[in-house]
């Protein structure tokens, strides 16, 4: 989590200052390695993406984050609290944590 502080901080602070029309992260968002697989086709920006309980990511399992905005993973289905982890553009990663919602935010 200490190397996504930066990138998370950047994104808080781009959330609050930029938030502007509405836009979607080109790409997809994927998840695998669960009961049951699922993703997102390029899903709006800085909405709460809610991940429903058939496709609750569990402790363990791969996220792929192919879109070309930073996505936030919570531990909520309202992307409400801190962030569990966030995901770069193209980034895969092994997700350990409860994650009930995304969320994305553009890279500029």
């Amino acid at each position: 989590m200490r190397r996504y502080l930066p990138v998370l901080a950047g994104a808080l602070f781009l959330t609050g200052v930029l938030a502007g029309p509405a836009h979607a992260a080109q790409g997809e968002f994927s998840w695998t390695g669960f009961v049951t697989d699922g993703g997102f086709d390029n899903p709006a920006d800085h909405v709460c993406h809610t991940i429903d309980s058939a496709h609750e990511l569990p402790e363990h399992g791969n996220a792929n984050n192919d879109t070309d905005s930073l996505a936030l993973l919570y531990g909520s289905s309202d992307c409400q609290g801190d962030p569990h982890m966030a995901m770069v553009p193209g980034e895969e990663a092994e997700v350990i944590d409860d994650v009930e919602g995304v969320r994305f935010i553009p890279v500029p």
